[in-house]
């Protein structure tokens, strides 16, 4: 379409053209630019089969690219969210409250005025907040307040309480997604039955830069700026909010120092906050979170239950599964209902499950609606997060229990998807499955699972130190399509794997007497460099469409590592995080 836009401006034939770096070149007319010929390009009307630059002659796709962002990263010079200044701006810190719900019962404002720095302290809708003119005045202010909040009847609230709930729920039964063959037929012919019960805890995102947004409201406009990851509900909020018509408000999405779905939150939280603060003092204001006030302040990871019921025959061949599924929704009572919700069940829930790519003759899941206070938010790979550990660990589990190899038994029941055998091939090549052992003291752990298109495989080396699993090396194997940037695709998978680890090995967000244990990373341990393994990635090489890359990675790091930690301990761990499932 471009070099037809150039062929008819110039008057030449469009075989007497090529393009190259961005441009429609002609040996005598010279050359156009992509962007002086996109208006005429847009008026002519799409081919109906174009053909494609054959892979042969590719130059970017499939090369190691540096990226555009690396240069201003890693020399200060980005500007997050965090970084951005105006003139007469001042700092703004809010009140949270221990426990979602909460009410403001009092505040001491007079000692907060007495901080240096501290220029004012300001009620707005249900909170207060502290205007200073640093950061740090405007967090001593915070904690001077003082404020005393009422709970209500959240005031005993626990986690503990909201598991046992869910497993009552469970208990009761669910709604019935997938069903295949006769379960409950061949449950009861089974000749061997056993029960496995996973609980996983509410998680925080906990990114590196806590919740903030710069904001200028003038009464008639307004300008904001954040590292926004869903700009477009970011922007109706803002209006709402302050009453104004969309385009009489900026939105300036700057880098984001992480956000893995908080970022992207489906009530605006921080927007709104923004907004209504702003609303009152009419001034450019920096609201910033603590790091306390952001772990601390909900949207979380939501907690879930499994209990899988298996059926085996006297050759301990699987005969019958049956799974139970019981978490909080993302979606319920927001405006996602409709589309993420069926009969009841948030699809998230129970993504990863439902579809499994493993051939499962007599399969069923059911799942159901547990509710907690507290607001859950989509987490790095969502619903996969539990689910994958949950599948893969359960098939390692059967294929241990039959005297099966654990790759070998994966490819029987994964005959039929090219994918998924793809990657273990390329894992047993990397690894020399089969041919190869651990060495002594460390075990090895495989998984497997496929997450937005992509199906991702990795094997984990492990040992114990002091009782505790020390991950030494990860072997990842991916088939994400057509792979455009190579190093790209691994930094995703890599990242992914330390944020996964992170995850499995200590994180957790508790509620005890109504309050948020965890507040800042000494109780919710990010894993640090020493304990990072070395990681190898290989890409199966193929000219299908592109799939996901920035999720996929984390899912198969949990099982992967507890199914090695089997083999060392012949302890299966169903309780997350291993700090608290190995003690269990």
């Amino acid at each position: 379409m471009l070099v037809a836009a150039a062929a008819k401006r110039w008057n030449v034939p469009a075989s007497s053209l090529h393009v190259e770096n961005g441009k429609v070149i002609h040996p005598e007319k010279g050359s156009l630019t992509f962007g002086a010929l996109t208006n005429d390009a847009a008026q002519i009307p799409f081919p109906d089969a174009p053909t494609l630059k054959a892979p042969k002659d590719y130059k970017i796709i499939g090369k190691n690219m540096k990226r555009v962002d690396a240069d201003a990263k890693s020399t200060g010079k980005a500007i997050f969210g965090i970084d951005v200044r105006m003139p007469g701006m001042l700092y703004a810190m809010i009140v949270k409250p221990p426990f979602e719900g909460s009410k403001l019962v009092s505040i001491d404002e007079a000692a907060a005025r007495k901080i240096p720095g501290v220029v004012d302290v300001v009620k707005f809708a249900d909170r207060a907040a502290v205007l200073a003119k640093n950061t740090h005045a405007a967090h001593l202010g915070q904690k001077a307040l003082d404020a005393k909040w009422d709970s209500g009847i959240h005031s005993n609230a626990s986690t503990d309480d909201f598991m046992k709930s869910f497993i009552a729920t469970a208990a009761k039964g669910g709604k019935v997604i997938e069903d295949r063959g006769t379960v409950d037929q061949n449950m009861s012919q089974a000749t061997h039955k056993m029960t496995l019960e996973y609980q996983f805890p509410f998680l925080a995102h906990a990114p590196m830069e806590p919740m903030n947004v710069t904001i200028n409201y003038t009464g008639d406009s307004a300008e904001l700026f954040s590292g926004f990851q869903m700009p477009t509900g970011d922007l109706a909020a803002a209006a709402k909010v302050l009453g104004l018509p969309p385009e009489k408000i900026k939105l300036n999405v700057t880098y984001a120092g992480g956000s893995f779905g908080r970022r992207a939150s489906k009530a605006c939280d921080y927007t709104i906050e923004a907004c209504q603060l702003a609303k009152v003092v009419k001034k450019p204001l920096k609201v910033i979170y603590s790091r306390e006030d952001d772990m601390r302040g909900g949207y979380y990871r939501p907690m879930h239950y499994h209990r899988i019921e298996l059926g085996t025959d006297k050759t301990k061949n699987l005969v019958a599964w049956d799974h139970h599924i019981v978490g909080q929704s993302i979606a319920k009572g927001t405006f996602l209902e409709p589309m993420m919700m069926k009969d009841g069940v948030d699809e998230t829930s129970v993504e990863g499950v439902k579809e499994t790519a493993y051939a499962l003759k007599n399969f069923r899941v059911q799942a159901a609606q547990g509710d907690t206070p507290l607001t859950s938010l989509w987490w790095r790979s969502v619903g996969n997060t539990h689910t994958a550990y949950v599948m893969e660990t359960a098939i390692d589990e059967i294929a241990v229990m039959g005297g099966h190899d654990p790759l070998a038994y994966r490819r029987e029941l994964l005959k039929d998807k090219p994918k998924h055998l793809a990657v273990l091939d390329l894992l047993a090549k990397d690894t020399g499955w089969g041919h190869k052992k651990a060495p002594h003291g460390r075990a090895w752990g495989l998984a497997i699972h496929e997450s937005f298109q992509s199906v991702v495989g990795q094997v984990a080396e492990v040992s114990m130190v002091n009782g505790f699993p020390k991950v030494h090396r990860v072997w990842a194997a991916a088939h994400v399509g057509q792979v455009v940037n190579p190093e790209g695709v691994a930094t995703q998978i890599e990242g992914g794997i330390v944020f996964g680890l992170s995850a499995i090995l200590h994180q957790q967000i508790e509620v005890k007497d109504g309050q948020i244990v965890q507040g800042n990373y000494d109780q919710y341990p990010v894993v640090r460099m020493e304990d990072t393994p070395h990681v190898t990635v290989s890409l199966v090489q193929t000219n299908e469409a592109p799939t996901g890359i920035g999720e996929p990675g984390l899912p198969p790091i949990g099982p992967a590592v507890a199914n090695a930690v089997y083999r060392l301990t012949h302890k299966r761990v169903r309780i997350l995080p291993f700090s608290k499932g190995l003690k269990a």
